[in-house]
């Protein structure tokens, strides 16, 4: 893997228009933690969709045997995670990914890649 934190090589994949001169540049890091946030964030906002269609429209446990309640309460889970991916999301956007929310230290790429919603280097976690 590249050091994105220190070198900050940068992805020719840009965002924005070319009308005014605004883009928006990422490192290949935080270019490949945003595609992969975003594929979860659409699956978790289909499970959520899905789970809560479940409980509006079973009386008692569903087909599988999941009690009405536990779906609201999965949904819940994944709403949550899915806002926790789109708060991760505007740290890319705004450029503070790679960065810990309470020393400002950088946050190593490894632990982003496992949990790819933190805000916190190992330290300060």
């Amino acid at each position: 893997m590249r050091d994105v934190v220190a070198g900050a090589e940068l992805n020719p994949r840009q965002e924005g228009s070319s009308e005014g001169g605004a883009f928006k540049v990422y490192s290949e890091f935080e270019w490949l933690q945003q595609t992969r946030l975003l594929e979860s964030r659409d699956r978790l906002e289909t499970m959520v969709e899905d789970l809560r269609a479940m409980a509006l429209t079973s009386p008692g446990p569903n087909a599988d045997g999941v009690p009405r309640g536990d779906a609201t309460i999965e949904a819940d889970v994944a709403q949550r995670r899915s806002e926790a991916i789109n708060e991760a999301l505007a740290r890319i956007d705004a450029g503070r990914y790679l960065q810990c929310d309470a020393c400002e230290s950088p946050i190593a790429p490894e632990r982003l890649q496992a949990l790819p919603t933190t805000r916190a280097c190992r330290r300060c976690a």
